[in-house]
């Protein structure tokens, strides 16, 4: 997922991919007009996240569908691995300690 996120034509734009412009007379590169459009995107992604998505093209049922499929392919292919998070006693009552 980092390497989605992060990688190169990942999602997050790189540093170089984002500018700020203003016509108002403040020299500063982040004047109140751009803080306020910033905090108004931030607004729109609190309420909506998969708009962050939408905004670079992702069709996001698809991509939720394809992780999915993946997540369970993954899962299948390493049912038959013995795992130490599985309890293997039948003994309930001495494993939570209600002898």
């Amino acid at each position: 997922m980092k390497e989605i996120f992060l990688g190169t034509d990942g999602l997050f734009p790189t540093p170089r991919e984002i500018s700020f412009s203003c016509s108002c007379p403040d020299w500063t590169l982040m004047c109140k007009h751009v803080a306020a459009v910033l905090y108004g995107i931030a607004v729109r992604f609190d309420e909506n996240p998969l708009l962050f998505f939408e905004l670079r093209g992702i069709d996001v049922e698809r991509f939720v569908q394809v992780t999915l499929e993946n997540s369970v392919d993954s899962m299948l292919s390493n049912m038959d691995v013995k795992s130490d998070r599985i309890i293997e006693s039948d003994d309930w009552e001495a494993l939570f300690g209600l002898v």
